[in-house]
């Protein structure tokens, strides 16, 4: 049993005993429930058996097929345009947008983040904390093709835990590693000093992704930008807790 049971950990257990008279579910000790794992079991009428001194948690489009490349046409402002200049470049098919445009410099800044996730991950010794980090930079790349292809994004979910448990977690820490909020100071390490400074790039794309998709049709990359700062946040946490036990 893992130390955070997720959704999707109650219902792998609940497929596994579907033919089974078992109307309780045990928790391990140290082991905590998210909220979704919680009412997951409740929507299914199973009790919850906690350990003797654990308390409970509070319940708190289409791709455009391009023609022969003598006949290529750009389209820029609803006009097309055989030449492509400088200024601009590809926003979808043979579809420009200019390089300053706020959703080309969220993509940048998308790109920027993976490329500094990685080399984080590179220098990161613990391999939980550095599967993690790279499990974001995949998360981020779905973004990407999402966006690129017009596609939504669906079952959005990190280290198996939903977005909403993953910020369930970063607001309770207490709760799920006996880590309370924290300051960060000089002498934690180089490796929360570096998950913070991913923390609050991950705040500052929001902000990009906020003003690239400012007409309500993309809520599910501004949604997934916002949780991404809650997930470093999480993992710095985890940090916290591994050097604590230390």
């Amino acid at each position: 049993m893992p130390t955070i049971i997720s959704k999707a950990y109650i219902i792998q257990w609940l497929t596994s005993i579907q033919h089974q008279s078992i109307t309780h579910f045990v928790v391990d000790s140290g082991a905590v429930l998210t909220k979704d794992a919680i009412k997951t079991l409740q929507d299914n009428s199973v009790v919850i058996d906690y350990p003797e001194n654990q308390f409970s948690p509070p319940t708190h489009t289409h791709t455009l097929e391009q023609p022969d490349i003598e006949e290529f046409q750009y389209l820029i402002s609803n006009k097309t345009t055989s030449k492509k200049n400088s200024y601009w470049t590809h926003l979808r098919g043979n579809q420009l947008i200019e390089k300053s445009h706020p959703i080309i410099r969220w993509r940048g800044s998308v790109d920027m983040l993976i490329a500094k996730i990685l080399r984080i991950a590179h220098d990161i010794q613990e391999p939980s904390i550095r599967e993690k980090l790279l499990d974001i930079a995949t998360f981020l790349r779905r973004m990407l093709y999402a966006d690129s292809t017009t596609q939504p994004l669906k079952n959005l979910s990190l280290w198996g835990y939903s977005l909403e448990e993953i910020q369930e977690m970063s607001h309770h820490p207490l709760i799920f590693w006996g880590v309370d909020h924290f300051f960060v100071d000089i002498e934690m390490g180089k490796t929360i000093l570096d998950l913070n400074i991913l923390r609050t790039e991950a705040r500052s794309l929001e902000l990009e992704a906020l003003a690239a998709f400012p007409y309500g049709d993309r809520d599910d990359i501004i949604e997934a930008c916002n949780r991404l700062s809650s997930a470093f946040y999480v993992l710095m946490f985890e940090v916290k807790h591994l050097l604590e036990d230390k």
